[in-house]
């Protein structure tokens, strides 16, 4: 037999009779025991410990002699009921009240909800001595504080007005009904903020929820007037009131809450109501608790849906997570609003919240499809308790970033070859291929010697297939060697100038590669194709002057420019090396988000323009230098320009030395090294 038909064979039994025989009684003390060590719980229609409490207040209160009593039981009960290491509080209380009736009989009334609810109810017999007017009164006030107007009793909920009809009232009346009027006063704001915020349909899910689980209250608290108007045998005012008053705390308290949080929504709510869970008694608190998280399991299904499937599904502005509309970047399309993020939500918390449903977003576009573990919701929000709250949050939080990273990372690394597509441009973009680069100015150089108008785009694309051809580049997959392109730009005397080679990128690749940065490899390529054009120059210079005899100025200006454009060359490249070599081992790391690999592409690139292409005065200086090639090509005939650009020459490298000398990279010193002045200036003056 299990606890539950002990407890109704027990009320059977004492229906009956009490216990007359000694097996008869054994029994019944036996299933008290049984009561005792278990864990159960009042049946259906009972209002949890309430029955059993109000049972032994009433024994205490004895006609209504001693209402101090009852009160201090009251706070008494309330915190026993709010310590959490008693199991059975139910039992126990149950205990009290048998030793408190000083018999055998149980309360009854307490286990026949279900035979109440269907059996005729009897007429009720008036108390000796109390008057005809007071019976109405008090029936009118268990209406009352359900917040409905009577015919004694009028209530403005919207006002906040009450009205109480004069005429005579039975002694110590008035001051009890006023007190009651206050108490339905609130009932009827909160029956009535529950309607109004129902019935709108601009109220998010946040709103929505609370107002489910404000209406449960309300129904509960007039459940129980209800069953205390059923219940009471021939009530007087003050006995009702000594009922109704511990339930007074919890409304005060939701009524409170309603008035604060009328314009509240989202997380400014959630902020607000877990604000509010540490106020009041403990009675108080574990009711708002109860709200708070029956409203939070709606905020934080829409959290899940963000962070596990990447949808953003807030159409009320709920949600911390806000899109912009008109980012251009995937970097940029989300953003934390911090004043909608909840207090019980930490900075941390929110970031890794925003980069994983980012995440989750990017890889649905990209075309990944939906799992089945997306799809549900985890079981921990269903089971969500407000002490644990901020743990089983951020361990949820922790674990979803962590997924929707590793999510990323497979479907940019390993399904759209991430790296891959990096080292071509780094190889082909870059001339990091130096079989590539040689061949490429093998089969263009002479061609771009010429102006630039003569260009067409199909002229330059079959060379570049001839150079690709002719290097390793023609080992490489059609799916690299395809994206590899050539356009003409603007401007520029020759062909030289106006030529650039571009890799063509699709999404999803194209957010980390953004237009942007596509722009930074451009300005790259054509310092680093200016130093080829420099070296192609002079190496053409070098074979004009093996065919003739003289021009040791000449000779000596062609050495030094060849120098120092090799150094650059030399230096160029291999920092170009050792960046992409640090660039490539971070792009797979765990942690990476989009943002993350925005970032570091972007801090790779900018490295790059101040090392290699020297973005400030340096650039300048380097400029200049390469520019001297053509110019000591066209003065070796002529003593005075040679020793026009020697002078050139001499101040301009100086100056570039003076710069790097003032920057403490160590790869600014390696190139002072590289380019040492000492040599120049003792062959300058063996040739004057």
């Amino acid at each position: 037999m299990t606890s539950e038909e002990s407890v109704r064979e027990l009320v059977r039994l004492f229906k009956r009779r009490p216990a007359s025989t000694p097996e008869e009684e054994q029994r019944m003390l036996s299933m008290a025991k049984m009561i005792l060590e278990s864990n159960l719980h009042p049946g259906i229609g009972v209002n949890e410990n309430g029955e059993l409490v109000d049972a032994v207040k009433k024994m205490i209160y004895r006609g209504g002699e001693d209402v101090d009593a009852v009160l201090r039981f009251e706070r008494v009960v309330g915190s026993f009921l709010g310590n959490k290491q008693i199991a059975n509080h139910w039992g126990i209380l149950y205990f009290l009240y048998k030793i408190a009736s000083q018999r055998n009989l149980p309360s009854v009334r307490a286990y026949e909800a279900e035979e109440q609810e269907s059996a005729p109810q009897p007429p009720k017999q008036h108390r000796s001595g109390k008057t005809a007017s007071e019976e109405e009164t008090v029936q009118e006030m268990f209406y009352v504080v359900q917040g409905t107007s009577t015919g004694l009793v009028g209530l403005d909920c919207a006002g906040g007005k009450i009205e109480v009809a004069p005429g005579p009232k039975p002694p110590g009346l008035q001051e009890l009904v006023k007190k009651m009027a206050e108490y339905g006063m609130m009932t009827g704001q909160i029956r009535e903020y529950v309607r109004r915020k129902s019935a709108l349909n601009r109220n998010g899910a946040v709103q929505q929820a609370l107002c489910v689980e404000i209406g449960r209250y309300v129904q509960s608290f007039c459940g129980f007037i209800s069953e205390l108007q059923h219940s009471m045998e021939a009530p007087t005012l003050r006995a009702v009131y000594v009922r109704v008053y511990p339930r007074v705390g919890e409304l005060q308290t939701v009524h409170a809450l309603i008035c604060r949080a009328y314009e509240l929504t989202g997380g400014k709510l959630l902020s607000f109501l877990f604000d509010f869970c540490s106020r009041g008694d403990l009675l108080a608190q574990c009711l708002v608790r109860g709200i708070f998280v029956g409203a939070l399991k709606k905020y934080l299904s829409a959290v899940w849906a963000w962070i596990a499937r990447g949808e953003l599904d807030d159409h009320f502005g709920e949600f911390f997570v806000g899109q912009n509309k008109g980012a251009q970047k995937w970097s940029d399309k989300f953003h934390v609003v911090w004043e909608d993020v909840p207090s019980f939500i930490s900075a941390e918390t929110a970031e890794k919240i925003l980069v994983s449903g980012t995440s989750r977003y990017f890889c649905r576009a990209a075309g990944k499809e939906k799992s089945a573990e997306e799809e549900e919701q985890p079981p921990w929000i269903a089971e969500l308790r407000f002490e644990f709250l901020g743990i089983e949050i951020e361990s949820a939080v922790k674990g979803a970033f962590q997924t929707a990273s590793q999510e990323l990372r497979t479907m940019l690394v390993v399904d759209n070859g991430l790296v891959e597509h990096l080292g071509a441009i780094q190889k082909y973009v870059l001339l990091l291929a130096g079989d590539f680069s040689q061949a490429l100015v093998e089969h263009l150089g002479e061609s771009l010697s010429r102006p630039n108008a003569v260009f067409f785009q199909n002229d330059l694309s079959g060379l570049l297939e001839s150079a690709i051809q002719a290097s390793s580049a023609g080992q490489e997959r059609t799916e690299i060697t395809g994206r590899l392109d050539v356009c003409l730009l603007e401007g520029g005397v020759c062909g030289w100038d106006g030529m650039c080679l571009q890799y063509q990128l699709s999404f999803p690749l194209d957010v980390i590669i953004t237009a942007r940065a596509a722009q930074k490899y451009q300005k790259i390529f054509l310092f680093l194709w200016k130093i080829k054009k420099a070296e192609f120059v002079i190496s053409r210079t070098q074979r004009a002057l093996k065919r003739s005899t003289g021009h040791a100025a000449g000779r000596f200006l062609v050495f030094e420019l060849s120098r120092i454009i090799r150094s650059l060359s030399t230096y160029a490249f291999s920092v170009l090396q050792d960046e992409w070599t640090g660039f490539s081992e971070c792009i797979g790391q765990e942690g990476c988000t989009i943002g993350t690999l925005v970032q570091k592409h972007n801090k790779y690139l900018n490295t790059l323009l101040t090392k290699v292409v020297f973005e400030d005065e340096l650039h300048g200086q380097a400029m200049a230098i390469l520019d001297l090639a053509e110019e000591a090509e066209r003065s070796l005939g002529n003593a005075d320009q040679i020793a026009q650009c020697s002078s050139v020459l001499s101040r301009t490298v100086y100056g570039l030395l003076c710069m790097v000398e003032l920057r403490r990279e160590p790869c600014f010193k390696m190139l002072s090294t590289m380019i040492d002045l000492k040599d120049h200036y003792a062959k300058q003056e063996l040739v004057g």
